[in-house]
């Protein structure tokens, strides 16, 4: 998140401060609140939520609900699904598209060479075949210029 310029919307040093000295600033949550299983398994994705009915009804009547007291909160998914979700979720109106910070690769271990190239660590002449650098270089453009028209509504009032 540092990458794109999220603690300077924030006004933090870093964004690892979300998880000690800045934690009031963050809330973590699940689009589907309940633990899903699918044939004795985690829920990975699919079938997808938008289109099961038991899994859509949890993000409309908890999870959208629950986005009713945070209206300036600035999602970040993890994942091609869950932002799949939000969009949606903003087509229907229940949150500003803005506030979406889809793009980020998301953060498994299966992710290292992704997070490496996105962050600058890895040279895009370093990749491997399933690595696609120009999507990649995309959502990080996007991101940078998303981020950096997000102003907080306690930095408008002074607060922090």
């Amino acid at each position: 998140m540092d990458s794109v310029g999220l603690q300077h919307a924030l006004r933090i040093t870093t964004c690892a401060d979300l998880f000690s000295t800045s934690s009031d600033l963050v809330q973590t949550t699940s689009v589907l609140r309940n633990p899903v299983f699918l044939r004795g398994g985690n829920y990975s994705g699919t079938p997808n939520m938008l289109a099961h009915r038991l899994l859509r009804a949890q993000l409309i009547e908890q999870f959208a609900s629950d986005l009713k007291a945070l209206p300036h909160a600035v999602l970040v998914p993890l994942g091609d699904r869950v932002a799949e979700a939000l969009h949606w979720l903003a087509t229907e109106g229940v949150i500003a598209r803005d506030r979406i910070l889809d793009g980020l690769p998301h953060p498994s271990g299966a992710n290292c060479e992704r997070i490496a190239y996105f962050v600058g660590k890895k040279a895009r002449a370093a990749l491997s075949s399933r690595t696609n650098p120009d999507r990649l270089d995309s959502a990080r453009a996007r991101l940078v210029e998303l981020v950096a028209s997000i102003r907080p509504p306690s930095l408008q009032h002074g607060v922090r």
